[in-house]
């Protein structure tokens, strides 16, 4: 009975030790990262959709994050036809990036969104495809929204 008792001492402070020395080797992120997602417009051959951002951290949390210029599309036009209206992008854009601040990297990158086989954000017939945060989605514009969460991850797996 005693040996076990000592075993179990033992084995929790081993556990102990462990546990402090890998919270001790965790360093905080921070810094300022750029991140993309693109991919083929089939469209329109040798353009792409996408977009390219910048994403400041700080202490794990996400300070801001901005679109950097690059050739990629957006947003499509508008469409009549599809009824899509590309200013819901262009007017929500700000918004969407704004939501992205307070959220530690851990909480973005945990969340996923789903690609076609062409690597566009998957919009299935209902139209329901968000898996994540509806603050970081523009209703009407979720493409976009999901091309951007994309960029934004992309940005994070390279800090």
């Amino acid at each position: 009975m005693k040996a076990l008792k000592i075993a179990l001492i033992c084995t929790a402070a081993a556990l102990s030790v462990a546990a402090a020395s890998v919270s001790a080797c965790h360093k905080a992120v921070s810094g300022t990262f750029e991140g993309e997602y693109k991919y083929d417009n089939p469209y329109a051959e040798g353009t792409y959709y996408g977009v390219k951002v910048s994403v400041e951290v700080e202490e794990d949390v996400i300070k801001s994050v901005t679109v950097l210029d690059s050739e990629y599309i957006q947003a499509s036009d508008s469409y009549e036809e599809w009824g899509w209206d590309n200013t819901v992008y262009q007017n929500g854009r700000d918004n969407l990036l704004a939501s992205y601040a307070g959220k530690t990297v851990d909480d973005i990158l945990a969340l996923s969104v789903a690609v076609d086989e062409d690597g566009a954000p998957y919009v299935s017939t209902d139209r329901n495809f968000v898996s994540y945060d509806s603050d970081l989605l523009i209703s009407g514009a979720t493409q976009s929204s999901g091309r951007m969460l994309l960029a934004v991850k992309n940005a994070l797996e390279n800090a």
